[in-house]
């Protein structure tokens, strides 16, 4: 794994669980309003 690599790894880590953290409560946030619609 070259340096460059292990970079890019360091780096993806908390922008995947960032976008994990944003994604539950947005799509819980969504499901509660096509319930309040419907």
């Amino acid at each position: 794994m070259s340096p460059i690599d292990k970079a890019c790894a360091r780096v993806n880590e908390p922008i995947q669980t960032l976008s994990i953290t944003v994604t539950i409560p947005v799509s819980a946030i969504a499901a509660a309003d096509t319930h309040k619609a419907s």
